[in-house]
């Protein structure tokens, strides 16, 4: 098994994950992953905490803030 440095997304690139989610419904958590590059923990932490996600997008539209669950 390979390690490999996590990659930290910005918050425009985690609605782009978003996005593709809803227009590709039939990509799994895998899929999506493999698309963008990242891990499917990731991908399943940026589905699960999509409500949150939005919300911060349409608070400020920072696309270059990187968000960090605490």
């Amino acid at each position: 098994m390979a390690s490999c440095k996590r990659k930290r997304l910005t918050l425009h690139e985690k609605i782009e994950i978003l996005q593709f989610c809803d227009v590709h419904p039939g990509n799994g958590v895998c899929g999506v992953a493999a698309k963008f590059g990242v891990g499917k923990t990731q991908v399943s932490a940026i589905l699960k905490d999509k409500d949150v996600l939005h919300e911060m997008w349409v608070a400020n539209g920072n696309e270059n803030q990187k968000w960090k669950k605490r």
